[in-house]
């Protein structure tokens, strides 16, 4: 006996949610002037200026850009959420509709130069630190 046609619709129906998701990415870029920055994102190392980072949550984050011979730079930047992650409307476009959608957050820092004599005192200091541990070098 072969099933009946309802049967068979609603079977398919189970099936097809799945694959009508939608879906935000969320990226942040991180920019520096000059690049080649170190960068750590909430103390964990992220890699070197410039950075495209996918991320989950929205919120505070602290930014951290280091690199020889300029000024540490710590920032901390706000990730705002666009109005259709905001909560009912964050259902809708993540789940009901099958859109792909990219919220992208830019930032681009300026990194200024070291005097030349605190540049100095930082190397002698470096070089001191690394008679103590050889993994600073």
């Amino acid at each position: 006996m072969e099933e009946p046609i309802c049967t068979k619709l609603w079977k398919i129906s189970l099936l097809l949610p799945p694959l009508l998701l939608g879906c935000v990415e969320r990226i942040l870029i991180l920019r520096s002037d000059p690049p080649g920055a170190e960068a750590y994102l909430d103390g964990k190392r992220i890699g070197k200026t410039p950075l495209f980072l996918e991320f989950t949550h929205y919120g505070g984050r602290e930014i951290i850009l280091k690199k020889n011979g300029y000024q540490l730079l710590v920032k901390n930047i706000q990730l705002q959420p666009p109005i259709y992650e905001i909560f009912p409307l964050d259902f809708v476009f993540e789940i009901l509709l099958p859109l792909s959608l990219q919220d992208i957050h830019t930032y681009h820092f300026k990194l200024e130069k070291l005097p030349p004599v605190q540049e100095k005192k930082i190397e002698k200091l470096w070089q001191r630190a690394s008679q103590f541990s050889p993994d600073l070098k």
